[in-house]
């Protein structure tokens, strides 16, 4: 079965990220992350490790990373033997 790793730069993301939305509200940041990782029916970061390939080849910011949209934030990834690891999670809006 694929997996996903979350490397530590990401797992700070994810953090703040939850920081950020449990400022209005604890249970929709909980849900946010949930959505994201193992909890939620289809999270993002397994459909991800099982289609690799999904998203935008970003090799003009490293080699083999991809970028994939996720509700208000863009999720950086790159392949790995048994499946993906998750580099970076950013808010669109502060990309552009």
């Amino acid at each position: 079965m694929p997996r996903f790793v979350v490397r530590p730069r990401a797992r700070i993301d994810i953090d703040g990220i939850w920081d950020y939305i449990a400022q209005d509200s604890v249970p929709q940041a909980d849900a946010f992350v949930d959505r994201m990782t193992a909890k939620f029916k289809r999270p993002k970061f397994r459909l991800l490790a099982y289609q690799p390939v999904l998203g935008r080849l970003r090799d003009d910011l490293m080699p083999n990373l991809r970028s994939f949209p996720c509700e208000r934030y863009i999720i950086f990834c790159r392949s790995i033997t048994d499946g993906i690891e998750i580099i970076r999670l950013a808010n669109y809006q502060r990309l552009l």
